[in-house]
């Protein structure tokens, strides 16, 4: 889908989701987008989110994108109360790999317990003797009051959807009680576009970027 000049179009502006950050993190907003950013040759990390669900204890959850049989070793540097704070990094593997070269994971890093959540998270790898880093911002997840609305989160769309099966699940889930849809776009038709397009347009849908560094059949 292309503008008039030939230039591939845009999303809508309503679609370009904002996520919201800790309120003490305002004045260090910087580039707060998400896509893949590069750790290492092999290794790759896509977003990072502030996790108080614990009753007390703070993680911040890293998404990311690991080369397997890696032998990784990764920490977490995060600047706290105006101090460096650097704490060892918990892998979790997802389950939706399936034994290919790569596979997604989630990296947690523990946050001590100070006031003020960090804004940003470096991550420090250490493989085969190189050191490596990246800095991404850090969302947060949670709601300071019960929210009677809910969102639904689509897993990366590839292949082809017949349009109205895409209508048909957006308004079914509408109907059911959804506010808003976020879809992570890999690939799609013309007309998986369009629709998407039309909803951005209602403020109903918001679109993400999930372009694969490495080959889909590494992944899947």
């Amino acid at each position: 889908n292309k503008s008039a000049d030939g230039a591939p179009r845009e999303f809508p502006s309503k679609s370009s989701l904002q996520y919201p950050i800790p309120d003490e993190c305002h004045a260090h907003q910087g580039n707060r987008s998400v896509d893949f950013k590069r750790l290492a040759n092999a290794h790759f990390v896509y977003s990072a989110y502030l996790d108080e669900r614990q009753g007390g204890e703070a993680y911040v959850r890293v998404i990311a994108l690991l080369r397997k049989g890696e032998g990784v070793r990764l920490s977490c540097r995060m600047m706290l109360n105006g101090s460096k704070h650097v704490v060892r990094a918990t892998f979790y593997e997802m389950c939706e790999n399936h034994a290919k070269d790569f596979g997604g994971w989630i990296i947690s890093c523990k946050v001590p317990p100070v006031k003020q959540p960090p804004c940003n998270v470096t991550l420090l790898l250490s493989i085969a003797g190189d050191e490596r880093d990246v800095t991404v911002p850090v969302f947060k997840t949670s709601s300071p009051a019960p929210l009677s609305d809910f969102g639904v989160c689509v897993s990366p769309l590839f292949g082809h959807i017949p349009s109205t099966t895409l209508v048909e699940f957006i308004e079914l889930t509408l109907l059911l009680g959804a506010a808003h849809f976020t879809f992570y776009l890999h690939e799609a038709s013309l007309e998986m576009r369009r629709v998407l397009e039309f909803y951005a347009e209602q403020g109903v849908v918001s679109v993400l970027p999930w372009a694969l560094p490495v080959p889909a059949r590494a992944v899947w």
